[in-house]
Formats: structure tokens, C-alpha cells, sequence
């Protein structure tokens, strides 16, 4: 047998294995995506997907709030906005107004040195929304693993038992990835920082938190 014939049948080879780990990955993907949506349809959500040119992703609703996951295409490059987003629009005037963030950080945001706090708090406040830009208190609610919680409130403590309350699932989320979360008498949102939950448990956490800030005092 000449050494052509041997690098095409090696090349062919290749070429068989290569589609067969790709068939295998994407069987598996799709099961993956299949058990997740079962997972949450025979628990009582409804569940619906997208899958477009340039984003794709599924949201979860039950009762008048809904979880909203999606990766999509930024415009002119090749990378990928990940999103992670549980809201309600559900009024309530006796619910707080407050906004938290919860993130790596390796020094209290007390003992930080005043410009810096201020240049932090001025970044934070692009991040939320109008209505809760102007809040007056800023301080470290918790702090646990590496990670702090910075508050920000009408008056300091003002929301302190809910966050109490947030706290231990706050502890129980597993990445290491931003949480912002905010509420107002008319709604309420959660958001991760750039990360696509596509595990049950991780959705689960998220949920949990939410139903946390709907509940009274």
C-alpha cells in the first residue's frame, strides 16, 4: 500500500471519529436540554425556549413572575452575552426599596480608602436603575467565602430583615459570579452577572431568593 493511500485512509479515520464525538456531544446536549425542560414542566412551570440566529435561551413562569435565561451574539464580535434575569412586576407598596450586590471582594467596602468607595458607589448606581440610584446608605450587609454584600438603602439597616432572610441562600449559591438584586413596591429583579443558568439547582437558588422579597416583614 503507497503512503498516499495510508495518510487518506488515516485522514478518513479521522474524519469518522470526529463526526461521531460530534454526534455523541450533541445527542447528549440535546438529552441534557430535554431532561431540563421536563424537570420543570412535571414540577408546574411553564417552561418555553427561543433558538434564533443570534440568541438563544428558555424562560420559566409561574404566577405573575418568571425567570428569564438567555445567550445571545453581541454585534460585531464572537463572543456571547450571557443573561440571567428572575423579575416580577407584582405590586406591593409595603415591600422595601432597596438594592444588593453580592461579589468577590477581598476588603470590607468600609475600610476601603474614600475615593475609592466613592468611584464604587458611582459605578454601582449606572448599574441599577433610576429609581434606586439615589439611595442614601451604602454598606457591607455580609460578608462569607470571599464575597461581600453591599447594601443599598433609604436609611442604613432599613432593610436589613430581608436581607437576613436572603442570607443563607445568598451563601448557598455556587458561583462566584455577581448577584444584583433589586426592589421597589412595583417589582422586583434578581440578576447574575454574565452567567447562563442551565442547572436545576442553580435555578431553583435564584427562585428561592425571589420568593423571599415578596414575602412581609
Amino acid at each position: 500500500m503507497s503512503v498516499e493511500w495510508r495518510i487518506l485512509i488515516v485522514s478518513a479515520l479521522i474524519f469518522i471519529v470526529i463526526g461521531v464525538i460530534y454526534l455523541l456531544v450533541d445527542r447528549r446536549k440535546r438529552e441534557k436540554k430535554e431532561a431540563f425542560r421536563r424537570y420543570w414542566e412535571l414540577n408546574g412551570y411553564d417552561f418555553g425556549t427561543f433558538d434564533e440566529a443570534d440568541d438563544e435561551g428558555y424562560s420559566l413562569k409561574r404566577d405573575d413572575w418568571e425567570l428569564y435565561v438567555c445567550r445571545s451574539l453581541e454585534r460585531g464580535s464572537a463572543d456571547w452575552k450571557l443573561e440571567s434575569i428572575w423579575r416580577t412586576w407584582r405590586h406591593d407598596p409595603e415591600r422595601k426599596t432597596f438594592a444588593l450586590q453580592y461579589a468577590p471582594s477581598s476588603v470590607p467596602f468600609e475600610d476601603l480608602p474614600e475615593m475609592v468607595r466613592k468611584a464604587a458607589v458611582s459605578a454601582l448606581r449606572i448599574v441599577f436603575r433610576e429609581s434606586l440610584s439615589q439611595l442614601k446608605s451604602v454598606r457591607t450587609a455580609f460578608t462569607q467565602r470571599g464575597m461581600a454584600c453591599l447594601a443599598f438603602e433609604p436609611e442604613a439597616g432599613s432593610a436589613q430583615s430581608i436581607i437576613e432572610r436572603l442570607q443563607p441562600e445568598i451563601a448557598c449559591w455556587s458561583g462566584t459570579m455577581k448577584l444584583y438584586i433589586e426592589s421597589t413596591p412595583d417589582s422586583v429583579q434578581i440578576r447574575v452577572d454574565n452567567f447562563y443558568i442551565d442547572k436545576p439547582e442553580e435555578a431553583e437558588a435564584v427562585i428561592r431568593m425571589g420568593l423571599i422579597l415578596l414575602e412581609h416583614d
